[in-house]
């Protein structure tokens, strides 16, 4: 079979084939990794969709490859056996009239054809079985949980990885549904690394014989450089440095930190920091606005997503607080934690 790249996100079109965790020639079990793949959103870890031997692959590691186009041939499990058994089954033809050809039930091979496989994306629940990706059955599988009992907080009552592990302690993932007074997390939210920084910075290549080392620019790093050249060319870059009292807001942070840590939520300033630049940005609406240069217009906009650096191991990544003036300090300090997690896990 050929499998192609999945529609693995909304809005995306390519990704970069990152690293292939297996070599043609090996045989591969169904569910098992296969490749990882970058998309302008997040690095994508591709699992099997069958049992059997990589035939060949077809696009090599920092190739960027189209959404549907193919990535490994997969000569399945058991497919020589069934054509190796088609000569036996089917029945010599017989000369009878049309009308009691038409009549006569086909042979058993007529439809042998294989029906084709799911389109070739993740693989999710056959129906009847719950939603979810094979990476995720594969963890309630290594868990001992049956997958079919898990309440899903996903799109469309998808089961994600964050539902398998808060159903082995009885809870729910942080920051499934809405947050109120009574919610509680079923585990702390994650703290952000407050590593040194010279333990994130990656590390390089030896020099070579002429004092310099080359390695090519794929995955995280080169999105990093897109993003920085565009935002160097279409954004207006200044500074401005102004002193504040923050004595109340310390305050209040103090008054909340024991609500946040009832509902396992680490307060730190950066929540506050959010919601007073939403204000600001209300205030002065020029600031939330950019420049349609193809219609010549400028786009007011009255959402407001607020994106925050996180260091990572393999460069700096913003993941972005969406609708940030519809959340409450708790639910923002929530998601920044698990915002940052991913980022750093590269998802």
């Amino acid at each position: 079979m050929d499998f192609k790249l999945p529609d693995i996100g909304e809005g995306v079109a390519e990704g970069e084939i990152v690293k292939w965790h297996v070599a043609e020639g090996e045989r591969v079990k169904e569910d098992q990794l296969m490749v990882e793949v970058m998309t302008d959103k997040a690095t994508v870890q591709i699992t099997a969709p069958t049992s059997g031997v990589i035939r060949k692959i077809r696009c090599k590691e920092g190739e960027v490859a189209k959404v549907h186009s193919v990535l490994v041939e997969i000569a399945e499990e058991g497919a020589k056996a069934v054509k190796a058994e088609e000569p036996e089954k089917r029945e010599p033809a017989k000369k009878e009239p049309e009308k009691a050809v038409s009549k006569k039930p086909l042979p058993p091979t007529a439809v042998v054809e294989p029906a084709p496989m799911m389109k070739p994306e993740i693989r999710f629940a056959h129906p009847g079985k719950a939603l979810a990706a094979p990476a995720t059955r594969k963890l309630a599988r290594e868990k001992g949980i049956d997958i079919a009992t898990v309440i899903g907080s996903g799109p469309a009552g998808r089961v994600t990885k964050e539902d398998v592990i808060a159903s082995l302690s009885g809870g729910r993932p942080v920051g499934a549904g809405k947050v109120t007074g009574q919610q509680t997390a079923f585990a702390p939210a994650p703290e952000i690394s407050e590593r040194p920084t010279a333990e994130i910075i990656r590390s390089v290549p030896k020099p070579g014989p002429n004092g310099e080392s080359r390695e090519p620019l794929r995955g995280i790093r080169k999105k990093i450089a897109e993003h920085m050249r565009q935002s160097k060319d279409r954004a207006a870059h200044f500074s401005y440095v102004d002193e504040v009292d923050m004595t109340e807001v310390v305050e209040l942070r103090e008054e909340t930190k024991k609500e946040a840590a009832a509902q396992g939520v680490k307060l730190s300033f950066l929540p506050f920091i959010i919601k007073a630049t939403v204000a600001a940005l209300k205030e002065y609406p020029m600031l939330n606005a950019t420049l349609d240069e193809a219609k010549g217009e400028i786009v007011y906009k009255y959402y407001y997503n607020i994106g925050v650096a996180v260091a990572t191991d393999k460069g700096l990544v913003v993941p972005v607080v969406k609708e940030a003036d519809k959340k409450n300090i708790i639910q923002i300090a929530r998601e920044m934690a698990e915002l940052s997690d991913k980022a750093r896990a590269g998802k």
